[in-house]
């Protein structure tokens, strides 16, 4: 095992070049790549919202959560464990781990298709009842249940450009993501044919361009898998990722299942509101994830060292450029809330709400200090953990809201979201330097256990 031990200060030093060499290259990509898909939705979500009725907007705002959830099953299935599971291959002889990699990916390509069929008839379903209640509603959630399955495979191409230390081509899929998009949203806007369900079309269309693109450079081996190896694959995931799902899960119901409750009780108008105060802090939350996606091949790597040392140092310096992006941020924002939110959406359901972006900001800067936490946890299999530590924040959630919500509203029930994520960025925190202590036990112990 490796025990850790003060660094020397010269390999201090080491350590700093080491990462500010990371910035300018691989990390320089991933800000370009989150900078234009973030870009492309952010203005996309601001077209909306400008053009499209309020009550419209609060119904794609709610099917976009929804699809939201839809890639919580797929990614804590799969795109999840593949963090620790590609870590393990990769500590193996370079030959052997670049077929047991590529083996890894094309399986995942086949179990991420099989789920997300199964949840795309998961949403069929809810959209042929929801079409007694709202003939939109319903219409959206039929068409979001037949273009999932692409949104899903673009969502696992992105993660995968980063796991395979391949930033240029996600940068790449960012830029044309983003292209396509923008095109595709003038010609709409232009011709007066944008509403809430050719957006989703549109959406659909600028993610096929990111499958093309992850297929063409081999991101995703577009090749069969035999039986057995697929088989064997798809366990491991699935093993690795069961406590992911129910984790994730109970994080999107203390976060972005905010929009469809507020929604529910209020009207879909109120739900467009929440939706688009949440668009504007998406900025900060894309470009935090592509930077601590972009060290994730670093986290695999001491992993197949089975240095935990270095893994502690990662999953806490890796959140100081996070820190610093989102404090920027926020404070700006912060400064003219009203007029932010007046010069970007001009509809003044949209402004009335500007005292809600505070507990949004303080969310944000919460979230960004413990974003390395999670991965650095997720990269030791300590999924179980993760588990109870979104169990914990939920319960955190519910009782705060049942306190706040009656006292303050939706602010109320955003304040509950603050005390959500703070119970997360604390117990993460605590969890990962217990899991890196210098303790008896082999490293393969510590990494296959899940508790």
């Amino acid at each position: 095992m490796t025990q850790e031990a003060p660094l020397h200060p010269s390999s201090r030093l080491a350590a700093i070049r080491d990462f500010v060499a990371h910035w300018r290259g691989r990390i320089s990509f991933a800000i370009l790549d989150q900078g234009f898909s973030s870009t492309a939705n952010f203005l996309f979500v601001v077209l909306l919202a400008n053009i499209l009725p309020i009550e419209s907007f609060g119904f794609f705002s709610v099917v976009w959560t929804i699809s939201l959830l839809a890639e919580v099953v797929t990614t804590s299935l799969v795109a999840d464990p593949l963090v620790e599971l590609l870590g393990r291959r990769q500590g193996a002889s370079p030959q052997a781990a670049a077929a047991a990699t590529e083996s890894l990916r094309a399986s995942a390509l086949w179990v991420y298709l099989a789920l997300a069929g199964a949840v795309s008839v998961a949403i069929a379903a809810f959209g042929l009842v929801a079409l007694t209640w709202s003939a939109e509603f319903g219409s959206l959630l039929l068409c979001l249940a037949i273009v999932s399955p692409i949104q899903r495979v673009h969502a696992l191409i992105r993660r995968l450009c980063y796991l395979a230390d391949r930033q240029a081509v996600a940068a790449l899929a960012g830029g044309s993501f983003a292209a396509t998009l923008f095109v595709l949203s003038a010609v709409l806007a232009l011709t007066h044919l944008l509403t809430s369900l050719t957006a989703l079309l549109a959406l659909a269309a600028a993610s096929m361009v990111v499958v093309g693109i992850g297929i063409a450079h081999g991101i995703i081996p577009a090749r069969r898998v035999s039986r057995a190896d697929l088989i064997a694959d798809a366990q491991a995931m699935l093993r690795s990722g069961r406590w992911m799902l129910p984790a994730n899960i109970v994080h999107w119901f203390s976060g972005q299942g905010v929009i469809p409750m507020v929604a529910a009780v209020a009207g879909p108008a109120a739900g467009g509101v929440v939706r688009a105060l949440i668009n504007i802090y998406s900025p900060v939350y894309q470009a935090n994830g592509a930077i601590i996606v972009a060290f994730s091949h670093k986290f695999l790597q001491a992993v197949a060292r089975s240095d935990l040392a270095q893994l502690r140092r990662l999953g806490f310096l890796s959140v100081t450029p996070l820190v610093i992006l989102a404090a920027g941020y926020c404070a700006v924002l912060l400064t003219w809330p009203a007029e932010v939110l007046g010069l970007i959406y001009g509809k003044p359901e949209i402004v009335a709400a500007a005292p809600l972006v505070w507990p949004l900001a303080i969310g944000v800067l919460i979230d960004a200090a413990s974003q390395g936490t999670g991965v650095g946890l997720l990269a030791l299999g300590r999924t179980r953990t993760i588990f109870t530590i979104r169990l914990v924040s939920l319960a955190v959630f519910v009782a705060s809201g049942l306190v706040l919500a009656p006292l303050f509203g939706t602010a109320g029930v955003l304040w509950a979201i603050v005390a959500s994520i703070a119970t997360v960025a604390a117990l993460s925190s605590v969890a990962l330097l217990r899991a890196t202590q210098p303790a008896a036990g082999a490293v393969a112990e510590r990494l296959s256990h899940t508790s």
